[in-house]
C-alpha cells in the first residue's frame, strides 16, 4: 500500500463532504466497472442501511462511513450483519486514509479475477504447465515453491 497516498487525503468536518469525496473516488478509480447506489444522498429509504451499496467485481458491498470516532448505530450494525449472513462485504471506513485503504482493497479483488480469468481460459494442461513454469523460475531466483 502506497503510505504517501493514504497521509495525502483530505481532512472532513462532515460526513456529507466524506462521502461525497468517496462517492467520486470510486468513480475515479473504477468508472463504470462498478455500480454505487448513494443511499445518503436520497434521505428517504429504510433505516441503518449503509451509505454506499456497490456491486463491484460481481460482489455486493455496503459500505458506511464515519467520522470523529462515530460508531454504527445498532441499526446498521443490523444491515452490516444481515449483509455478511447473505455473504456480501462490509467497510466501514472512520477516516478518508481507511477509505483509501477500501480502495486498494478493491483493486485486489480486480487483480486476483484477472489471474483467475487467466487460468480460465487455459486448458488444465496448458495451466500446469504455466504453474510448473513459475514454480522453476520461483526456484531459480531462490524463493521456495510450495
Amino acid at each position: 500500500m502506497n503510505m504517501e497516498k493514504i497521509r495525502a487525503v483530505p481532512n472532513f468536518t462532515t460526513e456529507s463532504k466524506f462521502s461525497t469525496w468517496m462517492g467520486k473516488r470510486l468513480k475515479e478509480e473504477f468508472g463504470d466497472s462498478i455500480k454505487i447506489i448513494n443511499h445518503t444522498a436520497t434521505g428517504y429509504g429504510s433505516s441503518g442501511v449503509s451509505d454506499f451499496i456497490i456491486c463491484f467485481g460481481g460482489l455486493f458491498i455496503s459500505m458506511e462511513l464515519k467520522l470523529d470516532g462515530r460508531e454504527l448505530t445498532k441499526l446498521q450494525e443490523k444491515f452490516a450483519i444481515d449483509v455478511d449472513k447473505a455473504g456480501g462485504i462490509n467497510m466501514s471506513p472512520m477516516t478518508p486514509g481507511r477509505a483509501e485503504m477500501g480502495i486498494e482493497f478493491l483493486h485486489e479483488i480486480v487483480k486476483h479475477r484477472e489471474r483467475r480469468k487467466i487460468y480460465q481460459s487455459l486448458s488444465p494442461e496448458e495451466a500446469a504447465e504455466v504453474v510448473a513454469e513459475a514454480k522453476q523460475a520461483i526456484a531459480l531466483e531462490g524463493g521456495t515453491v510450495q
